[in-house]
């Protein structure tokens, strides 16, 4: 991938959908997209996961167990970038 776009989650399920919409109409085949769940009590992750189904090659999701904050959200999701450049929708 030449770009990964990170997208941090937590109590975003009125605009998530919107977004990654938005983030998948531009992409091209050398995209990305990174979604980490911070334990949101929304229905953020299901929203997310219909785009890892519908993109599996790709969208991935991540979760974490429990909310560890913004920090350690984008600390996971560089972690996780395979994308020459990184891009944060948050």
């Amino acid at each position: 991938f030449w770009l990964s776009v990170l997208v941090p989650m937590f109590k975003v399920e009125a605009y998530l959908d919107q977004c990654l919409g938005s983030v998948m109409a531009q992409a091209d085949a050398g995209v990305e997209i990174v979604i980490c769940d911070d334990a949101s009590p929304d229905a953020g992750a299901a929203i997310a996961q219909r785009y890892v189904d519908a993109y599996p090659d790709q969208v991935r999701l991540l979760r974490h167990p429990h909310n560890r904050g913004i920090s350690a959200t984008r600390n996971t999701l560089i972690d996780a970038a395979q994308g020459e450049y990184v891009w944060f929708v948050d």
